[in-house]
């Protein structure tokens, strides 16, 4: 799945309706965030959120696009077989909670790592993100602790459902 520069928010222009969620949007607005972060391009993510986003993770404060484009950027930059896993924790008015779990290998150092946590997605009527609260923990792992493999063809054919 990819987004066009003419997409408004996470459900394009005129698809959603104004006020709280449903149990439907929910799911979709979570698929949509996960796909934008699996692509490792902050133009993806940033299509998806509000100018004026604000970013908080852990002690780390992101304020608005370019911010969070740079924060993006920078994370992804060393970043090789990226895999991540996003499930739908909850949802209430215009508020999403997600837990995830991110794998990676460093490309400079051949290092595994694993991120895991949860994060808090708040929009606005448009549907797009004002808000993001994660709290995450991330550690060494060896390739053998993976947990999120996926192989070339399952990759692929992923790639083509979506």
């Amino acid at each position: 799945m990819t987004f066009s520069p003419t997409d408004q928010g996470l459900g394009g222009a005129g698809s959603w309706g104004v006020g709280a969620l449903s149990e439907a949007e929910a799911g979709l607005l979570n698929s949509k965030i996960s796909t934008a972060w699996t692509s490792k391009d902050p133009s993806n993510v940033i299509r998806i959120i509000d100018p004026n986003a604000v970013w908080r993770d852990n002690d780390s404060v992101f304020l608005g696009r370019s911010e969070i484009w740079a924060a993006l950027r920078a994370q992804w930059e060393h970043t090789l077989h990226f895999q991540t896993k996003q499930e739908l924790a909850s949802y209430e008015s215009h508020r999403i909670a997600a837990r995830f779990q991110s794998e990676w290998q460093d490309s400079q150092h051949g290092q595994w790592y694993r991120r895991s946590g949860y994060a808090e997605f708040t929009f606005d009527d448009e549907r797009l993100i004002t808000t993001i609260e994660s709290r995450t923990e991330k550690r060494r792992i060896t390739a053998e602790e993976r947990r999120l493999k996926l192989d070339t063809a399952a990759r692929q054919s992923s790639a083509l459902n979506d």
